[in-house]
C-alpha cells in the first residue's frame, strides 16, 4: 500500500515484499551521492527483548537481509535504534555493508513528571535507549560536503510517549545535520510521520492492532 502527498510518502508492507521496494525505487530518484535517501532511520522490531510488544518481531537475519540498503543509499547516514543486546549484531551488519559506527546517540527517558523512566533489563533497570549513527567507511569527504557536522548533541533527554514512539528530537537533529535532503524511516509507524520524510514498514500508514498504548510510568 502506498500513500503520498506533495512532500512525503508512506509505504505499508512487509520488508520481505519485493514489490514494495520496487515501488520505492520507481518513485524516488538517485541523487549526486548515489542515494535515494541521504539519511535512513531504522527502528527494527528486534526479538530478544524483555518487554512485551504489540507488534510482530523479527530475527536479526530477517531484518538485515531483507532491507536493500545498498540500493537505497550509497553514501549517507544510517541511524539504527538498538536494544542493549543488539549492539554487536548491529556493528557486524554495518561492517558487512561497508559502514562504520560514527557515533552513538543516547536517549535518556523521562516520565511526564520529569523523573527518570526505567524499565526492566536483564540485570539492571534501563533508563536509556541507544541509536547507532553510521556512515560509509571510506567515503566521508563527499558526504561531508552536504553535512553540517558538530551541529547537534549526542544526547536526547525527552519523555516517553506511545509504545515504540521515538523522540521527535532525532528527526530535528537529522534535518540539522543534513538540511533540505531526502529522509526515510524503515519500520516507521503513523505517529512518526513527518513532512519531507518517507515512512516504510508493516504499519507505515495505519496500525494493524489499533492505536498503541501510552507508555506507563515505571
Amino acid at each position: 500500500m502506498r500513500r503520498s502527498n506533495k512532500n512525503s510518502y508512506q509505504y505499508q508492507g512487509c520488508i520481505k515484499d519485493q514489490s514494495m521496494w520496487n515501488q520505492i525505487f520507481s518513485d524516488h530518484q538517485v541523487n549526486e551521492l548515489g542515494n535515494l535517501f541521504d539519511a535512513i532511520v531504522m527502528d527494527p522490531p528486534w526479538n530478544d527483548t524483555a518487554c512485551k510488544l504489540g507488534y510482530q518481531i523479527l530475527k536479526d537475519i530477517e531484518i538485515f537481509k531483507n532491507i536493500p540498503i545498498q540500493k537505497l543509499q550509497k553514501n549517507g547516514y544510517l541511524f539504527i535504534w538498538i536494544t542493549n543486546l543488539k549492539l554487536e549484531s548491529c556493528l557486524e551488519y554495518l561492517k558487512s555493508i561497508g559502514y562504520k559506527r560514527a557515533e552513538i546517540l543516547t536517549w535518556v527517558k523521562l516520565n511526564e513528571d520529569k523523573t527518570l523512566h526505567s524499565r526492566i533489563g536483564f540485570d539492571l533497570r534501563h533508563v536509556t535507549e541507544f541509536c547507532v549513527v553510521a556512515r560509509p567507511d571510506n567515503k566521508f569527504s563527499e558526504l561531508k560536503r552536504i553535512s553540517f557536522t558538530h551541529n547537534v548533541p549526542n544526547i536526547i533527554i525527552s519523555p516517553v510517549r506511545l509504545v515504540s514512539q521515538k523522540p521527535y528530537q532525532l528527526y530535528e537533529y537529522i534535518e540539522q545535520l543534513l538540511p533540505n535532503r531526502k529522509y526515510a524511516e524503515i519500520f516507521g509507524r503513523p505517529h512518526n510521520h513527518r513532512p519531507y520524510w518517507t515512512t516504510i514498514g508493516n504499519e507505515a500508514i495505519y496500525f494493524l492492532n489499533g492505536q498503541p498504548s501510552k507508555v506507563n510510568k515505571q
